[in-house]
């Protein structure tokens, strides 16, 4: 999947070499979302999974589609037949879903400290929500504050969603298709990069599916902010990267969409200015 998605994946794992930091190894992703099943290439040791107060659970996704373990797939499933995009990335997952079936704010806030304290290096989370609140937003201030990033997946219906389309603080990502058109964006959403959510390849427990929408652009553009980090991090100008990682990723963008489209290459190509 990551090699054929035209992010420049290709030359950014050959860059990247076989060390500790390639393919997004040692970077540790909050994933917020309805949990995570069992599926070829999410193998225990790296994907775990978590009650919103950080507790730890026995795996199992909380929707009949398996949403989240094809999000938690397409950020860092090893399966070849559906690679993810930082295939030894390490997840934290935390369940948000409450009895409704749909995440709640005040999980989600719970699972944002924890993932604070946990010093995780990224945070992703794929969905929305229809109301925000004061301590979601405190929660977003924190992280900030802690320098770690969240990816979230922006609204792909007509409907504006407080969380994350009207958030401040929080990378909101738009889906393209193969065409290079980019799908439904409500007017007022504050999405400015793209990554691609058409049809993507991501395990689950009853084989290999196709995922689309922005929950699986969310996780694309995630795994290839791990992998850029990762090389940052080698390159020793990870206090840079995230310093402008928000602007850094609109300046390195393909333009041939509105918003740009995510260059893992061009954003690989300005880590090595950087460091030179």
């Amino acid at each position: 999947m990551g090699l054929e998605l035209g992010l420049g994946l290709a030359k950014v794992w050959e860059k990247a070499g076989k060390g500790d930091t390639a393919d997004g190894g040692r970077i540790h992703v909050a994933i917020l979302d309805s949990g995570v099943a069992n599926a070829r290439g999410l193998p225990g040791e790296r994907i775990a999974q978590y009650d919103p107060s950080g507790r730890p659970e026995q795996r199992r996704d909380w929707t009949s589609g398996f949403h989240g373990t094809q999000v938690v797939s397409v950020l860092a499933s090893g399966e070849p037949e559906a690679i993810g995009i930082a295939p030894e990335a390490r997840c934290s997952c935390f369940n948000v879903y409450g009895s409704q079936q749909r995440p709640m704010a005040s999980r989600v806030s719970a699972a944002l400290a924890r993932a604070i304290a946990m010093k995780v290096d990224l945070i992703c989370c794929t969905f929305s929500l229809e109301r925000s609140s004061n301590e979601l937003r405190q929660r977003i201030i924190a992280a900030h504050a802690a320098q770690i990033p969240i990816l979230a997946s922006a609204s792909d219906t007509n409907k504006i969603a407080p969380f994350p389309d009207q958030t401040g603080g929080v990378i909101c990502v738009a889906a393209t298709t193969v065409l290079k058109t980019v799908l439904a964006r409500p007017a007022g959403c504050s999405a400015k990069v793209a990554a691609p959510g058409v049809d993507i390849l991501a395990s689950t427990p009853i084989g290999v599916a196709r995922f689309s929408g922005t929950s699986a652009a969310a996780p694309i553009a995630t795994g290839v902010v791990a992998l850029a980090l990762a090389h940052a991090r080698r390159r020793g100008v990870e206090a840079w990267f995230r310093d402008t990682l928000p602007e850094l990723l609109v300046g390195t963008a393909n333009k041939v969409t509105r918003p740009p489209s995510i260059d893992a290459h061009a954003l690989l190509h300005a880590i090595e200015d950087k460091a030179s």
